[in-house]
């Protein structure tokens, strides 16, 4: 019998929590029924809000209501006599909606390698943020030490946000891109094959 009881209870505690959401009337009646339902928006938590978006895209980003027309995950170079280049089309966005500090950094992973398994030839590259305003505007170089251009340790940064000072509950809205252009060094004397390599943009929130 006990056990009965207990499925009655939890019967009705389910109706009391769905009831509100709907109403139904049958015949006429001199108070107004009402059906209702909470819509949270959950901005407040231990972490602060956060909603960041970065990406590639072949549109230049303006604003977080800019609709990105993503570029594809692999992109062809132009060849013109002994060098691969990029001029226009390609941009790396970032939209930021947070009270919580973000940095966005972009490197390039590595040398441009070949597909052929015994390929040891390497080509070196160049990708430059045309429209940030730093002092070493350029992602990489034409050098001839790999080890002094890529990975995480040789990257620039995009954008800094960092909470209001004197409102760290704040949040900011910030959305921008910036153009990007591709040079590699020569490929006169390498082994004719199909080179590769990542640009990676990367997100630290704290």
């Amino acid at each position: 019998m006990r056990k009965v009881l207990v499925v009655l209870v939890m019967l009705l505690t389910v109706g009391t929590l769905f009831a509100s959401t709907f109403v139904k009337v049958e015949g006429k009646t001199e108070t107004a029924q009402t059906a209702s339902v909470t819509i949270n928006l959950p901005l407040s938590s231990a972490d602060g809000y956060t909603g960041v978006e970065v990406g590639f895209s072949t549109n230049a980003v303006d604003s977080v209501d800019t609709e990105v027309t993503s570029s594809n995950s692999s992109i062809n170079l132009d060849i013109a006599n002994d060098k691969g280049s990029l001029s226009d089309g390609l941009h790396a966005y970032w939209k930021l909606t947070t009270n919580n500090s973000v940095t966005v950094k972009m490197y390039l992973a590595e040398a441009l390698n070949g597909a052929i398994d015994d390929n040891t030839d390497t080509i070196n590259w160049q990708v430059t943020a045309t429209e940030i305003e730093a002092e070493d505007k350029d992602v990489g170089s034409l050098s001839t030490e790999p080890a002094d251009v890529y990975e995480s340790d040789h990257a620039i940064t995009l954008v800094s946000l960092t909470p209001v000072a004197g409102a760290p509950s704040k949040i900011q809205t910030v959305a921008d891109s910036t153009p990007l252009t591709i040079q590699t060094a020569s490929f006169a004397g390498k082994t004719v094959d199909d080179y590769s390599a990542n640009i990676v943009l990367s997100v630290e929130v704290k």
